[in-house]
């Protein structure tokens, strides 16, 4: 949290996310009426099945699945990395 008050964020691979959301318990049973806790976590997972099921990366399949069919002119996924394959995974 500090590093991010600081500017100083870090990009976590997909690994790395899941690998360190292992770690913690979860704040209540799945199901459970009236309950919600934010988590990027699942963002992340649902990105990289989508990756995996269209074999493109996150951003081309947001750029034709969303921003090209809604015709969004002025909207654009913020990546750092442009898309790459490397040993038949997206990065």
């Amino acid at each position: 949290e500090q590093q991010i008050i600081a500017y100083k964020d870090t990009k976590y691979t997909f690994e790395d996310t899941i690998k360190w959301s292992k770690k913690f318990k979860p704040k209540f049973i799945p199901g459970a009426l009236n309950k919600a806790y934010y988590s990027d976590t699942n963002y992340q997972l649902l990105g990289r099945i989508i990756e995996l099921l269209s074999d493109k990366c996150f951003e081309q399949n947001i750029n034709f699945r969303i921003i090209s069919r809604l015709v969004l002119k002025n909207t654009f996924l913020y990546l750092i990395i442009i898309c790459k394959k490397i040993n038949n995974t997206y990065i």
